[in-house]
């Protein structure tokens, strides 16, 4: 199934389904989780962030 159109940019396919779980942010372990979810996030998609930054 064909989720987005393509523009005449090649897709790669989507990789496996994360479900969504309970986080304790109140604990320090749900915090380095929070922590570690932003920061790959942030490197995952840099140079969005820094073209959009730059508008």
């Amino acid at each position: 199934m064909k989720t987005a159109t393509d523009y005449g940019i090649p897709l790669k396919p989507r990789g496996r389904v994360i479900k969504p779980v309970v986080l304790d942010l109140d604990s320090p372990e749900g915090q380095a989780r929070l922590m570690q979810a932003a920061h790959r996030v942030m490197r995952r998609h840099y140079l969005v962030l820094a073209s959009l930054a730059r508008k």
